[in-house]
């Protein structure tokens, strides 16, 4: 994605071509916090980015987790992000 103006976006360019990823610690508070609230993680392809997104119940925005342009590496973070959510004893509940 590239955003044109008149205006030097070459740092806004690079934040939205680099993956955005998780820290381990903030994985573990969604894990804590998961216990006392109820939050959707949601998976999505947007004009060939992959997110994960998480809303919380008593909120209307959400907030991006997880994002990839490249699919295999976004596979490899989804996959650890749940892994290490399910190690610190989140709560998850499947909805397909």
């Amino acid at each position: 994605m590239q955003i044109i103006s008149d205006y030097d976006n070459s740092y806004i360019n690079e934040i939205l071509d680099s993956d955005i990823v998780i820290s381990d610690q903030e994985i573990r508070a969604l894990a804590e916090l998961s216990k006392k609230t109820t939050a959707t993680i949601r998976e999505y392809r947007d004009s060939g980015r992959y997110y994960m997104v998480i809303r919380f119940d008593d909120q209307d925005d959400e907030e991006i987790l997880l994002a990839s342009n490249d699919k295999n590496r976004y596979k490899r973070l989804s996959q650890n992000f749940f892994r290490k959510f399910i190690s610190y004893n989140g709560n998850i509940q499947a909805v397909f």
